[in-house]
């Protein structure tokens, strides 16, 4: 929301189509995080009035899975890992949902290391044989990484959402040109064609429209 309000960027990917990720702000006011060439004079505490936002349609399903170390087993869920301790992050999606729903055996055993990119190396250098992980995380350390000696298995939890680009919400024009960009890659293939060459795992968004907002209840039901 601040750094749109702000006019730091016109827009920003990879935002989760649910009706409390755009819209109203959650506050009138907010800060806006460190920028590139950020003025000596700005104080980082400053506070911007923050305006509504909009979302593009979706151009892909985000998704969850395990990555586990080349030549071992490939797990086929929580249920699976076969003693294996399991690595996740802090205070992430993931880890609630191991917390929640994983054997009792796999929590005691679990691995609980910092979020961030740096997270997938710390698996490849022994922290844990398998891991709990965005998909999309998985495939950009495969991208810094190829020589990596993480796979991804063919797993996936139930819960998935779709993504799509935010906006201010007074942009429409912004709003409309990017759904033109989406919405004819996504239909003619495209977009899997573009993953399968950079060797990404891609998963087509189910709805274009906004979700309801999950409740506990539901994320704990998806199993």
């Amino acid at each position: 929301y601040a750094l749109l309000s702000h006019s730091l960027c016109d827009m920003v990917p990879g935002v989760p189509l649910y009706q409390n990720a755009v819209g109203a702000p959650p506050s009138d006011h907010g800060a806006l995080p460190r920028w590139l060439d950020m003025p000596t004079t700005w104080d980082p505490h400053r506070q911007v009035a923050l305006d509504p936002t909009a979302a593009t349609h979706a151009y892909r399903r985000a998704e969850i899975g395990l990555a586990f170390l080349d030549g071992a087993p490939e797990p086929r869920g929580l249920e699976d890992l076969g003693g294996r301790a399991l690595a996740m992050q802090q205070n992430t999606l993931s880890a609630a949902l191991v917390q929640a729903q994983a054997p009792q055996q796999v929590v005691a055993n679990a691995v609980t290391l910092d979020p961030g990119a740096g997270f997938l190396w710390q698996v490849e250098t022994g922290a844990a044989p398998v891991a709990i992980v965005d998909v999309a995380a998985y495939d950009a350390h495969l991208k810094h990484n190829p020589g990596s000696r993480l796979r991804l298995s063919e797993w996936r939890h139930p819960l998935a959402y779709d993504i799509g680009i935010a906006a201010l919400a007074a942009n429409q024009p912004l709003i409309d040109q990017l759904n033109e960009q989406i919405d004819h890659p996504r239909q003619s293939g495209a977009l899997h064609e573009m993953a399968r060459i950079e060797g990404h795992h891609y998963t087509a968004p189910q709805s274009d429209g906004l979700s309801p907002p999950l409740t506990r209840a539901q994320i704990l039901a998806m199993r």
